[in-house]
């Protein structure tokens, strides 16, 4: 996900008090693949992990559910993805 480490500092920003956790999964290399595995088990989504393979995306997850709400790419701006979430809060 290399080049949206602005974008989630903005919507970090924007979204400020609202219920929203951001975390960029990181498989550079061996060691952080690692713990991005780790890190989508403890928040219980390992199955998540598993079905979207690949880099360069956002996901929007429902935290009870664990089910994907939305799917960004680079093509969606700042405006259009906050919007997403808002929607969903």
């Amino acid at each position: 996900m290399q080049g949206y480490g602005p974008v989630f500092e903005d919507l970090a920003n924007k979204l400020d008090g609202q219920p929203v956790l951001f975390y960029e999964l990181d498989f550079t290399n061996n060691t952080t693949k690692h713990q991005s595995v780790m890190m989508a088990s403890a928040l219980g989504l390992g199955n998540v992990l598993k079905e979207n393979q690949g880099t360069g995306f956002i996901l929007l997850i429902d935290a009870n559910t664990k089910k994907v709400l939305e799917k960004f790419t680079k093509e969606h701006d700042l405006k259009t993805i906050a919007g997403k979430i808002n929607e969903h809060l």
